[in-house]
């Protein structure tokens, strides 16, 4: 959470930075709220616990990503909302177990995810988001029962167990 804080942060104070300078905006850096090209005052809408993800990029690492168009830099940022639909999708398209114990996204609170077999306790949607699909080697889901003897964990319906590839996730 802290290193997210710092993230929005950045962001924002680069934001502010560009505009201080240039009143016109015409240096500001490109953002993209939930994959969609948006300006800094949509994204300021947003409260800091509502984003998943943040990512900056400055420089060369931005032109190379997004063109010249990023010269000034170029910012991501995924809301909670839209990492959970993204997630959400993906593990239903290869698991059906997982749709049933997982109907829709709102069903996310009853459940406590893991990835590679540890608990996913801190950004949650920002850590299920970011895994790649071709890095999943399964998904499977436990009892309510299997939960609470294994992991002593007593408020959720059930587990999701997210295997992947170990190299291909931080």
């Amino acid at each position: 959470m802290k290193k997210y804080i710092l993230l929005t942060a950045i962001a924002f104070n680069f934001s502010l930075h560009i505009h201080a300078q240039d009143p016109s905006v015409q240096n500001q850096p490109i953002f993209y709220l939930d994959s969609i090209r948006t300006d800094f005052n949509s994204l300021n809408k947003y409260i800091p616990d509502d984003i998943a993800l943040m990512s900056i990029y400055k420089d060369s690492s931005a032109v190379k990503i997004a063109g010249d168009e990023a010269k000034n830099g170029l910012v991501f940022a995924i809301t909670k909302k839209y990492a959970r639909e993204k997630y959400w999708s993906l593990f239903c398209s290869l698991s059906p177990e997982y749709l049933k114990a997982v109907p829709n996204t709102g069903w996310d609170k009853n459940v406590v995810y893991f990835l590679n077999y540890k608990v996913i306790d801190k950004n949650i949607e920002g850590t299920l988001y970011s895994i790649h699909r071709d890095s999943i080697i399964e998904i499977k889901v436990i009892s309510k029962k299997q939960i609470k003897r294994v992991y002593n964990i007593q408020n959720k319906t059930a587990g999701i167990i997210i295997t992947t590839n170990k190299t291909d996730n931080k």
